[in-house]
Parts: structure tokens; C-alpha cells; sequence
């Protein structure tokens, strides 16, 4: 795999990539698999939105459940679930 620089000779990090019009870009992929973009003038400027992305997306995981086991889940759905018969439940 080759490495990429800008014209200044500055190497470009994973995601990010110079467009045709000599702006940045850089791509992400959220915790489903969906891409997403964003632009900036500067690379500097894109790599603060890049910092932004990265930590912002470290702050919305579920830190709180992952010791969560199958009995909780199966407690969150009981309160959820409507139309069960209490037969089902009990089995």
C-alpha cells in the first residue's frame, strides 16, 4: 500500500483524502457500516473536525452496557413487549 501526501509533502491519515478542487475529505463509517463525509478548506481545519468525529463517537458508546447480560435484556423487553400472554412469559 503506497502512502499519500498532499503537495506540501504532509502525510494524510486514514480517511482522509484531497479532492479535485483542492479542498479535504474525510470518511468515516459509523458503528452500523453506513460512510459518512465531511469537507473542510484546510487540512488542519479537517483533521479538528476528524479529532471531533473520533471523540464524539467514543462518548456515544453504550459504556454502561457493556456488562449487561441476557437477563437484563430479556427484563427491558418484558417491559416493552405488549400482547404476550402471561403463559408464554412464564415458560
Amino acid at each position: 500500500m503506497s502512502n499519500r501526501y498532499t503537495k506540501n509533502k504532509t502525510k494524510l491519515r486514514k480517511g482522509e483524502y484531497v479532492r479535485k478542487n483542492k479542498t479535504f475529505e474525510f470518511r468515516w463509517a459509523d458503528k452500523n457500516g453506513k460512510i459518512h463525509y465531511t469537507y473542510a478548506k484546510t487540512l488542519s481545519e479537517l483533521r479538528a473536525k476528524e479529532d471531533a468525529i473520533i471523540n464524539g463517537s467514543i462518548e456515544d458508546t453504550d459504556s454502561h452496557r457493556l456488562d449487561a447480560t441476557i437477563n437484563s435484556y430479556y427484563e427491558i423487553w418484558k417491559q416493552i413487549k405488549t400482547g404476550v400472554r402471561k403463559t408464554t412469559l412464564a415458560t
